[in-house]
């Protein structure tokens, strides 16, 4: 959310969150998520296919519709049009595109830019069965997901972010077998330390790194390696029953603050003041996500035949 904010249009109020923002904090946070999904879905061991792709649907696609909605009407409303697309109006195939997540795709134009990466965890989710089924093959499985990999590196550069899910899914597999380091608190601290100086580089490269070709490539292997490092201590790590409880109650609203939050960034774009802006943006979404997961919740039980 800060790196987007850091992205809007509106160029005082980006610069704000852009002077303490890492350029690629947001990398880091999808990297993570691809991650955690694999992870996950791994977690999940024995599937019946139907049920999983019925949970997944129902997961994501309705309340990305109950936004789009929302996002169509709220455009129209301030801006008499479609603020989203390059001439303000907008036809049955970006709907159905934008509905069903696939925008990014087909190329499609997107009412929400964060919802690019819907496009690619349904792709990866769609793949799951599969890939679920080479793990248990062992080593002769590397042959098949690194064709996979490979397929998906010419269709859209998804590569990096498949290799992320599959240590996600290889990660959870082999959990059992992680050794712990003798001195584990002091490799974490020094985790936290090579954490801390990598993003400080990554905030002021433009200072250290004007020549430096490779700078890109360079993050995205600190990022790999940080995402991989800090999992693994966070996967030691014991936490009392009040932290456990604040992290349910972000992880049930985190989905739909990732799909509110982009549009309301472009519709309060108009406004100047950091202060006023910044307590609108925290005040609006929260009441979105709130609004949305109530509506989201109606419509599950209308659809699951629940109550």
């Amino acid at each position: 959310i800060l790196f987007h904010l850091s992205t809007v249009p509106n160029l005082k109020i980006a610069s704000i969150f852009t002077n303490f923002v890492p350029l690629n904090a947001g990398n880091i946070g999808v990297l993570y998520f691809f991650f955690r999904s694999g992870y996950g879905l791994y977690q999940g061991k024995k599937y019946n296919w139907m049920t999983y792709f019925k949970k997944r649907f129902f997961k994501i696609i309705p309340a990305l519709v109950i936004t789009m909605i929302l996002t169509i009407v709220a455009s129209w409303l301030i801006f008499n049009k479609i603020i989203f697309t390059q001439d303000g109006t907008i036809n049955l195939k970006t709907l159905l595109a934008n509905a069903l997540g696939i925008q990014s795709l087909i190329n499609e134009h997107s009412l929400n830019g964060a919802t690019w990466f819907i496009s690619v965890i349904l792709l990866f989710y769609l793949l799951f069965p599969t890939v679920y089924w080479l793990s248990k093959k062992g080593l002769i499985s590397l042959v098949p997901l690194s064709i996979i990999t490979m397929v998906l590196f010419l269709f859209r550069g998804y590569h990096y972010y498949f290799m992320m899910f599959l240590c996600g899914i290889f990660a959870a597999k082999y959990q059992d077998k992680f050794p712990k380091p003798k001195y584990f608190r002091l490799f974490a601290v020094f985790m936290v330390i090579y954490a801390s100086i990598y993003i400080y580089f990554v905030i002021n490269y433009k200072f250290f790194f004007e020549e430096f070709v490779y700078i890109t490539k360079l993050q995205m292997i600190n990022d790999f390696l940080i995402i991989l490092n800090s999992y693994y201590v966070i996967s030691f790590a014991k936490f009392n029953a009040f932290i456990e409880k604040i992290f349910v109650i972000i992880s049930n609203y985190s989905y739909y603050l990732f799909l509110v939050h982009w549009p309301i960034t472009r519709f309060l774009n108009s406004i100047n003041n950091v202060l006023i802006y910044t307590s609108l943006f925290i005040v609006i979404t929260l009441l979105s996500c709130f609004i949305i997961k109530t509506i989201d919740g109606l419509t599950q039980r209308v659809f699951l035949w629940k109550n």
